[in-house]
Protein backbone atom coordinates (compact mmCIF):
# COMPACT_ATOMS: atom_id res chain seq x y z
CA UNK A 1 0.00 0.00 0.00
CA UNK A 2 1.23 3.51 -0.85
CA UNK A 3 1.42 6.00 2.02
CA UNK A 4 2.67 9.54 2.08
CA UNK A 5 5.60 10.29 4.36
CA UNK A 6 4.35 13.73 5.31
CA UNK A 7 0.85 14.39 3.94
CA UNK A 8 -0.20 18.00 3.51
CA UNK A 9 -3.11 19.52 5.45
CA UNK A 10 -6.01 20.12 3.03
CA UNK A 11 -5.94 23.84 3.89
CA UNK A 12 -2.27 24.07 2.99
CA UNK A 13 -3.01 22.26 -0.28
CA UNK A 14 -5.89 24.65 -0.98
CA UNK A 15 -3.63 27.63 -0.41
CA UNK A 16 -0.68 26.35 -2.47
CA UNK A 17 -2.57 24.69 -5.33
CA UNK A 18 -5.50 27.05 -5.79
CA UNK A 19 -5.34 30.36 -3.92
CA UNK A 20 -1.73 31.42 -4.53
CA UNK A 21 -1.60 30.49 -8.25
CA UNK A 22 -4.88 32.26 -9.02
CA UNK A 23 -4.41 35.21 -6.67
CA UNK A 24 -7.78 34.46 -5.07
CA UNK A 25 -8.13 35.86 -1.56
CA UNK A 26 -9.64 34.15 1.46
CA UNK A 27 -12.46 36.70 1.32
CA UNK A 28 -13.20 35.93 -2.35
CA UNK A 29 -13.17 32.20 -1.71
CA UNK A 30 -15.43 32.54 1.32
CA UNK A 31 -17.94 34.43 -0.81
CA UNK A 32 -17.86 31.74 -3.54
CA UNK A 33 -18.28 29.00 -0.93
CA UNK A 34 -21.06 30.77 0.97
CA UNK A 35 -19.20 30.63 4.28
CA UNK A 36 -17.53 33.17 6.53
CA UNK A 37 -14.04 34.49 5.92
CA UNK A 38 -13.08 33.13 9.35
CA UNK A 39 -14.11 29.61 8.32
CA UNK A 40 -11.88 29.68 5.25
CA UNK A 41 -9.07 31.34 7.17
CA UNK A 42 -9.09 28.59 9.83
CA UNK A 43 -8.88 25.95 7.10
CA UNK A 44 -6.13 27.68 5.11
CA UNK A 45 -4.04 28.25 8.26
CA UNK A 46 -4.46 24.57 9.20
CA UNK A 47 -6.35 25.40 12.40
CA UNK A 48 -9.42 23.35 11.48
CA UNK A 49 -10.07 20.06 9.76
CA UNK A 50 -11.83 19.79 6.43
CA UNK A 51 -15.49 18.89 6.95
CA UNK A 52 -17.58 16.82 4.58
CA UNK A 53 -19.70 19.89 3.85
CA UNK A 54 -16.66 21.99 3.03
CA UNK A 55 -15.32 19.25 0.74
CA UNK A 56 -18.57 19.41 -1.21
CA UNK A 57 -18.47 23.22 -1.32
CA UNK A 58 -14.85 23.19 -2.53
CA UNK A 59 -15.68 20.62 -5.22
CA UNK A 60 -18.28 23.02 -6.63
CA UNK A 61 -15.72 25.84 -6.89
CA UNK A 62 -12.65 23.87 -7.97
CA UNK A 63 -12.30 20.89 -10.31
CA UNK A 64 -11.68 18.29 -7.64
CA UNK A 65 -14.18 15.77 -6.28
CA UNK A 66 -15.38 15.82 -2.67
CA UNK A 67 -13.69 12.40 -2.33
CA UNK A 68 -10.41 13.94 -3.48
CA UNK A 69 -10.66 16.70 -0.88
CA UNK A 70 -11.53 14.21 1.86
CA UNK A 71 -8.66 11.93 0.87
CA UNK A 72 -6.32 14.79 1.75
CA UNK A 73 -7.94 15.14 5.18
CA UNK A 74 -7.86 11.41 5.84
CA UNK A 75 -4.18 11.07 4.91
CA UNK A 76 -3.27 14.08 7.03
CA UNK A 77 -5.42 13.01 9.99
CA UNK A 78 -4.07 9.47 10.02
CA UNK A 79 -0.48 10.70 9.92
CA UNK A 80 -1.12 13.10 12.81
CA UNK A 81 -2.73 10.31 14.87
CA UNK A 82 0.21 8.02 14.08
CA UNK A 83 2.68 10.67 15.26
CA UNK A 84 0.67 11.20 18.45
CA UNK A 85 0.63 7.49 19.22
CA UNK A 86 4.36 7.14 18.56
CA UNK A 87 4.99 9.67 21.32
CA UNK A 88 2.57 8.13 23.83
CA UNK A 89 3.23 4.42 23.33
Amino acid sequence: MFTLINPMHPGEFLKEAYLEPTGMTVTELASKLGVSKATVSRLVTCKSELSYEMAIRLSKVFERTPDGWMALQIAYGLKQAEKKLEVSI
